[in-house]
Parts: C-alpha cells; sequence; structure tokens
C-alpha cells in the first residue's frame, strides 16, 4: 500500500513543479528498464542451469535469487514512482511470492547444542543427521547384528555446526561457495584451498575440545594407554547412494595429543576439490552434507580387504568377491596393491569358487612407536593367499547378513588382526554402475580393428553426457 503522503506530494508536484517531477519519473523510467533487463538476464540463467542441468553449488542459485528479488523489488518502487496510485497491491504480491520462493529455498535447519561426541555402541537408531551414516551402520553393525567392530565414538555434526558458527564461518563459506564455477580446474582449486585454510585455521570451541579429551579418556580401548586411532569422515549423506566413497581424508595414527588437529584435517576435506566436485555433481548442498567424524582403534591388522557381495563383472553369478591384502587396508583403498581375489559362491552352501593370489610386494604395518610404516613383503609371502579359507567363509556369512540386512549387496570393509580375529570397519551400499537399457543398444560388432586388450576388472564405471551424438 502506497502512503497517502507520498500520493498527495506526487500531486503537488504535478501542479507545482511538473519539470521537477518529469525528471524523476524519467530516472524512475531508465532504473525500471535497467532491472528489468538484469530481472530477464538472471531468469534466463537459472532456466539455463534447470533446463541444461548445469552443476552448479546451491548457494549460485541462492545467489542469484537474490539479486533477481531485489531488481523485482525495484521494479515495484520505480512504478509506483511513476504513478503512485495505479499500482497499489503490486508490492503485497511480490512480497507474497517472495516469501514462498525463500520458503523454498530455505536450508535445512541445523543444531549447535550436545552432544558433541556418542560413544559408536550408543549410537540409536534415528540419529542418522547427528552422526552421519558411516557411524550408523557401524553401530547397527555392532548392536543389531553382533557383528565385531572396533571401539571408537564419533564427533557429531552438531560439534561441526557449532565449530562453524563459533567461529563466524557460514557467511564466508556460502559467500566462496556462490563464486565457485566446478567446471573451471582453477576456479575450483583456488575456491577449495581457501575453504580449507579457514576451517584448518577455525578454533576449536572449548565445549566440543573437553567433549573430545574426555570422550576418549574414558572409552575402553582394546591397546589400552598406546591406543591410536583412525579419524574417518561420516558426513551426513556419505555411505549412502552417493557414496563419496574416497572423496573425504581419512587420518591416521592419530595419537591424544593431535587429535583435535586431525579433527579439523577430516572437517576440512569436505572442501577439498574432488570433494566438491562430487557433492555439486551429486545435486546435494553444503548444508545438507554437515560433516561428523569417527574416532576409531587402529587394528593391528594381519590382513586387511573388502568384500563385495554381488561379483559386478558377471552378477549374473551369485557369487560374492573378496580382495585382501597383508597388513592395514590402506594400500589397497588408495589402489597401491594387486590384491587376491576370493570368489565364494554363496548358495545354496557357501564355497569357495576361484582363488587368484595378487602380487603383494608391500604392506603397511604398527611400529614400536605406535605408528605405522610401508615394509617389503618377504618373497615367498607375495602370492600366498593373505586369507584362509575358514576366514573367507566366515566374511562370505557376514557379508550375506549385511545384505540381508540392509536389502541390497554391500560393499563391506574389514581387516583381521594378529590373533586371528575378524572385524568389520565399514558397509555402505555397492555402487553397481550396472548398463542401463538406453546402454544396450550401442554395439561395436562392426569395428574392424584388432582387439589389443581384452578381460580385467572394472576399476570405475563412466558415464557419458546426455549431449553426446
Amino acid at each position: 500500500m502506497i502512503p497517502l503522503t507520498k500520493i498527495f506530494k506526487h500531486w503537488t508536484y504535478e501542479m507545482i513543479a511538473p519539470g521537477t517531477l518529469l525528471k524523476e519519473k524519467y530516472e524512475a523510467f531508465k532504473a525500471l528498464l535497467r532491472n528489468d533487463k538484469r530481472a530477464l538476464e538472471l531468469l534466463a540463467e537459472l532456466e539455463e542451469i534447470y533446463h541444461d542441468q548445469i552443476k552448479v553449488d546451491f548457494n549460485v542459485i541462492e545467489n542469484k535469487y537474490d539479486e533477481l528479488s531485489r531488481c523485482v523489488s525495484e521494479m515495484v518502487v520505480k512504478l509506483n514512482n511513476i504513478s503512485p496510485s495505479r499500482y497499489l497491491d503490486l508490492r503485497d504480491y511480490f512480497e507474497k511470492f517472495d516469501s514462498y520462493v525463500r520458503f523454498m529455498l530455505e536450508p535445512p535447519a541445523f543444531n549447535t547444542s550436545p552432544p558433541f561426541t556418542i560413544p559408536i555402541e550408543k549410537i540409536s537408531s534415528d540419529s542418522q543427521a547427528m552422526v552421519g551414516s558411516k557411524a550408523l551402520n557401524l553401530a547397527i553393525i555392532g548392536k543389531d547384528l553382533q557383528l565385531p567392530v572396533p571401539s571408537g565414538f564419533v564427533i557429531t555434526s552438531n560439534a561441526f555446526h557449532y565449530l562453524l558458527e563459533s567461529n563466524d564461518l557460514r557467511k564466508s563459506i556460502d559467500e566462496k561457495l556462490s563464486k565457485l564455477d566446478v567446471h573451471s580446474g582453477s576456479s575450483l582449486n583456488a575456491l577449495s584451498h581457501g575453504l580449507v585454510n579457514i576451517v584448518k585455521d577455525a578454533e576449536i570451541p572449548p565445549e566440543i575440545e573437553e567433549a573430545i579429551l574426555s570422550t576418549f579418556r574414558s572409552s575402553h580401548w582394546d591397546r589400552g594407554e598406546n591406543v591410536i586411532l583412525a579419524m574417518r569422515s561420516s558426513a551426513v549423506g556419505e555411505d549412502t547412494r552417493a557414496s563419496f566413497a574416497g572423496q573425504y581424508r581419512t587420518v591416521l595414527n592419530v595419537k591424544e595429543e593431535n587429535i583435535l588437529d586431525a579433527y579439523k584435517e577430516v572437517i576440512a576435506s569436505k572442501y577439498e576439490p574432488n570433494a566438491l566436485y562430487y557433492r555439486i555433481n551429486y545435486g546435494l548442498s553444503d548444508r545438507e552434507t554437515p560433516m561428523a567424524v569417527i574416532a576409531l582403534e587402529m587394528v593391528d591388522a594381519k590382513a586387511s580387504g573388502i568384500t563385495y557381495t554381488k561379483n559386478l563383472e558377471t552378477p549374473e553369478s551369485n557369487n560374492l568377491v573378496i580382495h585382501s591384502i597383508w597388513g592395514l587396508g590402506d594400500l589397497l583403498a588408495s589402489g597401491e596393491l594387486s590384491p587376491d581375489i576370493i570368489e565364494v559362491k554363496k548358495e545354496p552352501k557357501a564355497r569357495i569358487a576361484k582363488r587368484k593370489p595378487g602380487d603383494k610386494d608391500k604392506q603397511m604395518v604398527f611400529t614400536k612407536e605406535a605408528s605405522t610404516e610401508i615394509i617389503p613383503v618377504e618373497e615367498e609371502e607375495r602370492r600366498t593367499l593373505s586369507l584362509d579359507d575358514e576366514s573367507a567363509l566366515a566374511l562370505t556369512e557376514w557379508g550375506m547378513r549385511l545384505e540381508g540386512h540392509y536389502k541390497q549387496p554391500q560393499d563391506i570393509e574389514w581387516c583381521m588382526d594378529k590373533e586371528g580375529y575378524l572385524f568389520v570397519l565399514q558397509s555402505r551400499p555397492l555402487q553397481s554402475g550396472e548398463k542401463s537399457d538406453e546402454n544396450s543398444k550401442y554395439s561395436f560388432e562392426d569395428v574392424s580393428n584388432a582387439v589389443l586388450v581384452s578381460g580385467g576388472e572394472t576399476a570405475c564405471s563412466g558415464c557419458r553426457s546426455r549431449k553426446s551424438v
């Protein structure tokens, strides 16, 4: 509603100083055209993002809408300057539509209050938003399925939110993300570097520091005072269909004196280039993926590996595949070793179907100083299977239980300690990369070139652009 004083002033100018009024109308009209032009440009940019499915951070969309809203609001002001009594309801309509859009863009609510840490065994089934999928899955595996998992605790997403708020980082993070172009390597690397640094430089609030250290000291560790931890990410959304596998940092060999620095290193990895690119391409906003961190006791492993409850190369075979190496599993996760591969027929009774030794020329082990080092593997053990049949069948039984519980194929990380006891380190949905019906219509039978390489195993499935021809 236009104030009566403004309408009266307009009429007074019309009678006493028509030239001044005409000049004001002219300036208002020019401003109206400028804002209209910019509003149309912003609408075109938003339409292009939507229709062409251009991958941008959600802050880019919010930033463009903020500018669009300002342009339209200014247009309403200028229209009322030109004709104060003609568009009396326009402001109300604008504010109504603007409130609808801002409601849809409203970020999810977050909690900055305790608990800042939770022991794994005390994680409840409804706390995924607080502890992340990886920690929740580990708690379910230990409590509900009664499978052995290492001791540990989770530093919650509440702590992450509180750290950002206490250091006043959210506005700075949002501003940087609103300028991010994931298709430009220089933009991605520069903005990532800045984001990682502001998180690493942040001060951990005393309440969070006290919670982390007191939980560490009160926890039961198998290695007692000599415990060393692996600090692992457990972001909300991680280890779901949006896997984030390998995108976030894991810090090994963490002792009490460096647990706080390791915590910041893990949460800062949320903003590393590969993690940013993955999240944005998956269509998730920064606020939808707050970072919790698991502090997990490292097992002095004789062997480690991964179980796939479905053979991705021959999915119709109903076989399970186990990859195994000597020592700790970091060298397998990084792809530095060719592992032993054991294929197991799951039903009707589990049995070993195939064994293929890998070439394991090195292994990661614990040192006497309670850290890790990489040492060469003895010649006779390089081509010797690192996992015996009994353990392989036990892992098969565990894999079938996990697959049955989650009702989908699983990617399971495990290890065996020096006494031969097995532990589950994590379980997540297996990213199958199965061929779609659309891809099945392509044939290469008419290609005349000789086959240079065939066989092998899929390391990572690919994709093609929707616009490709």
